[in-house]
């Protein structure tokens, strides 16, 4: 039998602190700029300045506490130890967790401080998934040096764009399959109608999943802002309104709310009771529970509400058609690249789209504008291998 890995207990709990190798040295600790006497310690610190962007939080607590276990399991060793081969160890190590049976287990969140069920991981990590782990354990090795608990970032030494950052020809690809054509999209909408008309709940349930589909089309949203989103985010200025939102890294922005959007929030909100256009003091989320108005749906029920209506919608086509196929990997944020992808070929300006979805690069941006693709390839239709009269 293989001993089960110790990170069935979570990060935040205090046992976890017995996987510290060792306290910080005496004259370590005086220099150190955080309260951190060890490696759990020094993770928390550098968690405490993501409390407020919680997509980022979970993301960075799930790769430090995978980390650390392994550290402490797998090399016997410690952060301030930690080198250049320990993290191309770390890295073979993502590509193919082993022994399998110790590490890797159902995909489920653990049920309370000590789960000796839960995994890890689910099995082998993809190289978008490695190159996630390896960004989000650069950025708490960095913060450890300039906060002098450890002398060195040996993941600074590894060169991984070459390696694992797939190029934007290579993200576009990728995106593009996971864009809907009309008759998968249009599908999606008739799923919210395809239910009878019941009492009072099932009414109020499909007008919520219709305003949740929109609201993410329209606005091309992160499911995990519009969860943490009030009435409030909604401003009017110089008579039109805009969604104002905390984005990746607590970073603000606006985006406009067109015509239609409105249309849809003030039939949303009619159909429900309240006052056609919110109060800038509204604090009540979009997105609420059938029993209570003031408790926002998290994200994973609202993510459960359009993965079930793609399942619906997936169920119009034939089981062996790529629509069906694609209908069930359906996901929240497959509505972001088709309300990039949909800005795009309405002739909205790669500079707005750009700033709609609040993307810092505009390489990232050009992952998901394709409509000069089409123009391109209408374009080759001219070339044929008989030239025709006249030239």
């Amino acid at each position: 039998m293989h001993n089960r890995p110790m990170s069935t207990i979570k990060l935040d709990h205090r046992s976890l602190r017995d996987l510290a190798q060792s306290k910080m040295p005496a004259a370590v600790f005086s220099q150190c700029r955080i309260r951190a006497r060890n490696d759990v310690e020094a993770i928390e610190r550098w968690l405490d300045e993501y409390f407020d962007t919680p997509a980022t939080f979970r993301t960075y607590k799930r790769e430090a506490e995978r980390f650390l276990v392994w550290c402490a399991q797998a090399r016997k060793t410690n952060f301030a130890s930690l080198d250049r081969d320990d993290v191309l160890a770390y890295i073979e190590f993502l590509k193919d967790p082993q022994p399998r049976e110790v590490w890797c287990g159902p995909r489920r969140k653990k049920q309370g401080p000590i789960d000796t069920t839960w995994y890890p991981f689910a099995g082998p990590l993809s190289e978008s998934a490695i190159t996630t782990a390896l960004a989000s354990l650069n950025s708490l090795m960095s913060f450890l040096v300039d906060a002098l608990y450890i002398e060195a970032n040996p993941f600074a030494l590894v060169r991984r764009k070459s390696r694992f950052k797939k190029n934007v020809d290579e993200q576009r690809i990728s995106v593009h399959e996971r864009i809907l054509s009309d008759e998968e999209w249009k599908a999606i909408i008739d799923a919210i109608d395809d239910e009878p008309n019941g009492d009072e709940l099932q009414r109020f349930k499909q007008e919520r999943a219709r305003f949740l589909i929109t609201i993410l089309f329209f606005l091309g949203l992160r499911i995990d802002e519009l969860a943490h989103a009030t009435w409030a985010n909604i401003k009017r200025q110089n008579g039109r309104f805009w969604f104002h939102v905390a984005g990746k890294g607590g970073r603000l922005g606006k985006v406009p709310i067109n015509k239609e959007l409105v249309l849809a929030m003030t039939n949303y909100r009619h159909r429900l009771g309240m006052s056609p256009v919110p109060d800038a003091q509204e604090a009540s989320p979009l997105i609420f529970s059938c029993n209570n108005r003031n408790r926002a749906l998290s994200v994973r029920q609202m993510s459960n509400i359009v993965k079930e209506l793609a399942i619906k919608a997936a169920h119009k086509f034939d089981a062996a058609s790529l629509s069906h196929k694609r209908l069930l990997r359906f996901s929240p944020h497959w509505l972001r690249h088709l309300s990039a992808s949909r800005q795009d070929l309405a002739g909205i300006s790669f500079t707005n789209i750009k700033s709609n979805l609040r993307h810092q690069n505009e390489q990232t941006t050009r992952i998901y504008v394709h409509a000069y693709d089409d123009d391109r390839h209408d374009e080759m239709e001219k070339l044929t291998i008989i030239p025709s009269k006249g030239h």
